[in-house]
């Protein structure tokens, strides 16, 4: 503008300090106004900081202390707080635990306290947070006494049972019972009784009853027990004590008086064993070849049955438990199911192969592909839509895929049919033939048949039906003629009557009806009895209608 001051832009009134709001005043200029905003004084070791007259105030120190004793906290304003680990005594709060010491930064215990009181009427413990503890319990104990029994604690303490009972039932000895050490006996020197008629003067002696002047009434027959009656003498019962007939393979026992003896069974109940006797040196149990029991396992690859080694390839199962175990597993091996062994080690016995697709199972499988030949029910069988065909022992030798069904006996259905109801049927026509068409070839006697047209459509279609029906008769008889079946019954013999030869008869010889004879003569008839059918029945129903 032509005569005016015109500025030209504006100053840079940023004095680069947060603690300041600038602006610019068109009288004053740039103006820099304190401010109390949060600021950064460049310290990590004070918080919060705030502007105070123009200048960035560091707030208050930062709190450094983690409340753990193995740490020696600090901090530098360049990064804040700083923990040191120390490896210093500490406490780990737990009673439990004795010689406490700083490890890497946690308070670790090095022992644990005695807690023994030894009293054994208290069960000791610890607690972590109250430390040893002291229950009482109510078992058995001993008082220090000798002379009691049955000693049980009872608030801590053991408590004294019944008086021990020293007496021996022995006249000649006085009883008595020291805390110390318990029952003492001291011997007497008095006179006595010693029960026996056949002795005198007894008199107790070392602590026993002994007589004098006794009989002697031995024997000599360790089968008899030999005594001394007041008013017999003496007497010799017979006895079963033991005895010995010098033969280490009896067992010897006195009967009636006499040394009986019974063999001994060497029976050692190991069916692994050959068990012998030896008059002098007794038992022998000598092995058995080719036996197992629990003291004989059988190899690897073998199970114990009925004390003999079974190899468990092929053996005949019902479940798993039955193969032994050692990861051998009961599967189905052609007609049957049979054991197999595990093959982890990737070995297996002679004709089987390690085979790695059985449920993750590492088993070896028969080369032959079954265990025991088992001829199949049936050569082949349907297997869901599978044609499987089975080799003389059982196993699938060969499996074709149906598209359209399986049938049990017959197979693949054939294409037109599918398997339904244990049968392949025919499949359903998606329309029915054209009445009109004229008739398949049957051999030699190819027909058609025409209905007159009718002006009225309810008797065309009638008409048609009856032709229609009539047909399909026909081309059933021809075409049975035709291929060859078993030859149908003559009709013409039956309607119109016998051929009648040279000779005036219907004999074999003048040519009668035959499958093979004149012309087809059966199959004329048939058609002739259709064609007047259709033409009666058409009649009738003009007649209704």
């Amino acid at each position: 503008m032509a005569g005016a001051c015109v500025g030209q832009g504006i100053p840079d009134c940023d004095d680069a300090n947060p603690c300041t709001t600038d602006s610019c005043d068109p009288v004053q200029g740039c103006v820099h106004a304190n401010n109390s905003v949060s600021c950064d004084d460049g310290s990590a070791c004070t918080a919060p900081d705030v502007c105070v007259g123009g200048s960035c105030e560091g707030g208050a120190a930062v709190d450094c202390d983690d409340q753990n004793p193995c740490t020696a906290d600090s901090c530098l304003a360049t990064s804040g707080c700083l923990h040191v680990n120390l490896q210093t005594a500490c406490d780990d709060g737990n009673a439990c635990t004795t010689g406490d010491v700083c490890v890497a930064g946690t308070c670790v215990g090095q022992g644990t306290p005695d807690c023994d009181d030894a009293n054994p009427c208290t069960t000791d413990s610890c607690e972590p947070k109250a430390g040893c503890a002291h229950e009482n319990n109510t078992i058995s104990c001993d008082d220090g006494n000798s002379c009691t029994v049955g000693d049980i604690c009872l608030e801590g303490s053991c408590v004294a049972g019944a008086s021990l009972n020293c007496d021996d039932q022995n006249p000649c000895t006085a009883d008595s019972c020291v805390p110390a050490s318990g029952c003492v006996y001291q011997n007497l020197l008095t006179a006595c009784d010693d029960g026996n008629p056949c002795t005198n003067s007894d008199e107790c002696s070392a602590g026993t009853c002994v007589g004098h002047g006794t009989v002697n009434c031995d024997d000599a027959n360790p089968c008899t027990t030999d005594s001394c009656d007041p008013i017999q003498g003496c007497v010799h019962s017979p006895n079963t004590a033991p005895c010995d007939d010098e033969s280490a393979c009896t067992a010897d026992v006195c009967s009636d008086g006499k040394c009986v003896s019974t063999a001994l069974s060497c029976d050692d109940g190991d069916d692994c064993t050959v068990d012998t006797c030896d008059p002098v040196a007794g038992c022998s149990h000598g092995p058995k070849a080719g036996c197992c029991s629990t003291a004989h396992p059988c190899p690897d690859g073998e199970l114990c049955q009925q004390s003999t080694c079974t190899e468990i390839l092929c053996l005949a199962c019902a479940k798993d438990e039955e193969c032994g175990g050692q990861g051998a597993r009961c599967l189905t091996v052609g007609a049957g199911t049979y054991c197999l062994p595990s093959c982890s080690s990737n070995t297996c016995p002679a004709g089987a192969t390690c085979k790695s697709d059985r449920g993750g199972d590492a088993i070896c499988m028969p080369d032959k592909g079954w265990c025991e030949c088992v001829a199949p029910t049936s050569p082949t069988a349907c297997q869901g839509s599978d044609w499987v065909h089975f080799d003389s022992c059982g196993a699938v030798a060969q499996s074709e895929a149906c598209p359209t069904g399986c049938v049990d006996n017959v197979g693949c259905c054939g294409e037109g049919t599918h398997a339904e109801s244990g049968s392949c049927v025919p499949d359903v026509a998606e329309s029915m033939p054209d009445v009109a068409e004229p008739m398949p070839e049957a051999g030699d006697d190819a027909l058609s048949i025409d209905v007159p047209a009718e002006d009225e459509m309810g008797q065309v279609a009638d008409e048609a039906e009856l032709q229609h029906d009539a047909v399909d008769v026909v081309q059933m008889e021809v075409g049975e003629e035709a291929v060859g079946t078993e030859p149908a019954p003559d009709l013409a013999v039956e309607f119109l009557g016998p051929d009648v030869g040279p000779g005036g008869t219907g004999g074999s010889g003048g040519g009668g009806c035959s499958s093979t004879g004149d012309g087809g003569r059966p199959a004329l008839a048939v058609i002739l009895i259709a064609a007047a059918a259709i033409f009666f029945l058409a009649s009738r129903r003009r007649r209704t209608s």
